[in-house]
């Protein structure tokens, strides 16, 4: 969380207000920040930004650095969207995506194409996956565990790793040794960037068509049609109940069924990638 906040602000905040003085910073000049990034069309950053952009007010009024929090009221300004699906191809694409990421080929991103498999396997979202660190990961056990600071709802989510997945992690420790994180580009102590998978997913020809996000649809979908249990795959989704109480009572992990489902899921990808 905090490396996206600092990214927001060195990329839309710090280039046009972060040498000035806070108290000569008016409303208007935050208001022109916010615009410019809707232009973009990317309506929930500008979201994002302001309300970064309000807690720097809120903390500098605390701290007796100005007299009020000139991004009060901002929120009426911003223009109304609704959030589309992120997109995802057919199940009859699918195996045309999954040969071409297994024969991914752009140089100097062998990583990338391990990335995306395992992403493929795991469905989990694409931060948990990019800033994901040895530490988590028990290879014996064949777990994989997502500490809560890192996760969507802020609660430990496990993975079972399928013997495919487990494959792909030995490659991956083969060709990219590391004490931290998994993908890196040389220095094991910073994660390759954020758009790395997306940028891979372009260059194979699948924009507008495929997101790193799409393969969580495609598994629910698959999984779904095959008859896996709900419940078991909405908790491979690390999808919270939004029943309160339901949720309180049920904290079932289903760890055997999940074992098998996920390892049925790598075999599937494997063989219509074939």
């Amino acid at each position: 969380h905090k490396i996206e906040v600092e990214r927001r602000l060195k990329n839309n905040v710090i280039p046009l207000i972060g040498k000035r003085n806070i108290q000569k910073i008016t409303t208007a000049d935050v208001l022109a920040i916010i615009k410019k990034v809707e232009e973009r069309g990317a309506f929930d950053l500008a979201k994002r930004v302001l309300n970064d952009c309000s807690q720097i007010w809120r903390f500098a009024m605390a701290s007796g650095f100005c007299k009020r929090n000139i991004t009060d009221g901002l929120t009426v300004v911003l223009l109304p969207h609704s959030v589309t699906p992120q997109k995802a191809v057919s199940l009859e694409k699918l195996p045309k995506l999954m040969q071409d990421i297994e024969h991914y080929s752009k140089p100097n991103e062998e990583n990338v194409r391990l990335a995306l498999k395992l992403l493929a396997m795991t469905f989990v979202r694409k931060s948990e996956l990019l800033y994901a660190k040895w530490a988590e990961f028990d290879l014996n056990a064949k777990l994989w565990k997502i500490p809560a600071e890192r996760m969507k709802m802020r609660v430990e989510h496990t993975v079972p790793l399928s013997t495919r997945a487990l494959s792909v992690l030995k490659e991956l420790q083969e060709k990219f040794p590391s004490d931290e994180y998994l993908f890196h580009n040389g220095d094991p102590s910073k994660p390759i960037r954020d758009n790395a998978l997306i940028e891979a997913l372009y260059w194979m020809g699948y924009k507008n068509q495929m997101t790193a996000h799409g393969f969580r649809a495609i598994a629910s979908t698959v999984l779904n049609e095959r008859e896996f249990r709900a419940d078991v795959i909405e908790r491979q989704l690390a999808h919270i109940d939004g029943n309160q109480v339901r949720r309180a009572y049920n904290r079932a992990e289903y760890m055997e069924e999940r074992m098998e489902m996920m390892a049925w899921w790598s075999d599937y990808l494997y063989q219509i990638s074939q």
